[in-house]
């Protein structure tokens, strides 16, 4: 993020702060809000030592979709430190390296293998966590012998343990990935001054429903037109994304 922002002319500052009471990847610590919520709390961090200018962090959800495809979904967001004004970037993958199984009791040197396998380590990391949480997790994993050393420092009768991805930004390149697009995202937000008040970060908040059927001219579910609003005046405005009729193959009344 810092080289981005660096890159259309922002001095930056990195601030080393514990994130992890926000939420781990690990399941350690529960995250509590949702993940812009909680991105605007890891922003908030720097009031302290930076009063003025504004305040910047990210916050990923990572997950398998009901189809078993893997996502990222990341959101970056700056905080003007003195208004509270958020402008908000996101990005969305489906090639994030993200992996996982649950291991027996003692593990299985096959499964270790074959998660190690498609781990892509040691560009990616790894790590151990016991699924009741009873003891601390071991992360940055970058062979097979880094984790067997770990699985042997944790196991204990009875304790349920997982092999994963390490899916911390700095030991996940396919991750960095998608959080740089959410910067180069509010990035370009910034850069969009609201038509009446100048403000920067007018960009779309909201997709409105009801493009009409180009055959019976009743409403559809698909998009009729975004809407994009200021963060400062509240100034907003609706575009039509399309002056033509949605096809009659995707209406319910011509199409149930």
């Amino acid at each position: 993020m810092g080289p981005l922002f660096a890159a259309h002319g922002w001095s930056v500052e990195v601030l080393d702060r514990d994130t992890d009471a926000l939420g781990t990847f690990s399941g350690d610590v529960e995250r509590h809000g949702t993940p812009l919520e909680v991105a605007i709390a890891k922003a908030r961090l720097a009031r302290d030592e930076c009063p003025e200018g504004w305040w910047v962090a990210s916050e990923g959800s990572l997950g398998v979709d009901a189809f078993g495809v893997t996502f990222d979904h990341e959101i970056v967001v700056m905080v003007d430190a003195s208004t509270g004004v958020t402008l908000v970037g996101e990005a969305l993958r489906h090639d994030v390296v993200l992996v996982g199984r649950d291991l027996e009791s003692p593990p299985n040197a096959d499964q270790i293998r074959e998660v190690v396998a498609r781990a892509g380590v040691p560009h990616h990391r790894l790590m151990v966590v016991s699924l009741d949480h009873d003891v601390a997790a071991r992360g940055g994993l970058r062979t097979i012998e880094e984790v067997e050393a770990a699985l042997r420092e944790m196991s204990a009768p009875g304790r349920r343990l997982r092999l994963q991805s390490d899916c911390r930004a700095h030991f996940s390149p396919s991750r960095q990935r998608v959080i740089a697009e959410a910067t180069q995202s509010v990035l370009r937000h910034w850069a969009t001054p609201c038509p009446r008040c100048e403000g920067p970060g007018f960009a779309v908040t909201e997709v409105v429903a009801g493009r009409q059927c180009a055959r019976c001219g009743r409403e559809t579910d698909e998009a009729r037109a975004e809407v994009w609003r200021c963060p400062w005046c509240q100034y907003w405005a609706e575009t039509l994304l399309s002056e033509t009729g949605a096809d009659p193959a995707n209406c319910p009344w011509c199409n149930p």
